[in-house]
């Protein structure tokens, strides 16, 4: 029997024949280089209005367009070859968060990882006083938590990080404590990512459309992606606007 899992899965087999071919081959980077494996490369986790979970299934070929979208944006937050970033997230958020880390990988610069709760917070204190971060990506209001609760000063702790990329309720604190964070908005399957400088959230409009109505975010799934989404409800108020000659999130709060 065989088994071909997600996240790059290869079979159960001790067949010499149907091993040689997984050589030079790196789990959860490309699709397995054997019959029958799947096109999955796994099944995400989407959070919708009034509670709702769905599953999101992403193929190979949409987890590489999400990959070439996602290194786009590090070239706007300027990350570059031997730079250290650090991604704060949930397993459930994967589908989200690895082109990211790809895309990071894929430059040549390194990242680690830890989850936004309060108590797995020491482990991006030990990351900034270790290393100089290029961009800390994710910090949650649990995070900004954790660290207080410790005795930590925000103002001191993220004081060598360039960029700061925070989610509503930490974007908030660390304005108040001098910084100017870029902020990160979850809108159903998509993360729209604003510098914060006017120009509007950014996410990829060639995959998912965002529509206003009565002041909350709706989202709808390209024809090309597997997950199926239409004027999904993402309990998120906003805007839509076209600048730069592109759709872009404004947040209303």
């Amino acid at each position: 029997m065989m088994h071909y899992g997600l996240f790059g899965g290869v079979p159960a087999t001790d067949d010499p024949v149907l091993l040689k071919k997984l050589d030079g081959y790196r789990r959860g980077l490309k699709k397995p280089p054997i019959a029958g494996a799947s096109d999955l490369w796994a099944i995400g986790r989407v959070d919708l209005a009034g509670g709702q979970v769905v599953d999101m299934p992403v193929t190979w070929d949409e987890i590489h367009r999400d990959e070439a979208w996602a290194a786009g944006i590090l070239d706007l937050i300027g990350v570059k070859k031997g730079d250290i970033c650090f991604y704060s997230f949930l397993y459930g958020q994967s589908a989200q968060f690895w082109p990211l880390m790809k895309a990071t990988f894929d430059r040549g610069a390194r990242s680690g990882s830890g989850m936004p709760t309060a108590w797995d917070s020491y482990r991006l204190e030990t990351y900034m006083r270790l290393f100089k971060l290029k961009m800390d990506f994710g910090i949650s209001p649990a995070t900004l938590d954790g660290l207080e609760a410790a005795g930590h000063d925000l103002a001191r702790v993220f004081s060598g990080v360039d960029v700061l990329v925070a989610l509503p309720g930490a974007w908030e604190r660390l304005v108040l404590k001098g910084f100017k964070p870029w902020r990160i908005t979850w809108l159903g399957p998509v993360l729209a990512i604003d510098p914060c400088d006017g120009s509007g959230g950014r996410y990829d409009w060639t995959q998912w459309t965002l529509q206003a109505d009565d002041g909350e975010i709706l989202v709808s799934s390209a024809p090309c992606r597997t997950a199926k989404f239409l004027r999904a409800r993402t309990g998120t108020s906003g805007e839509i606007r076209v600048l730069d000659g592109e759709p872009r999130f404004i947040s209303l709060s």
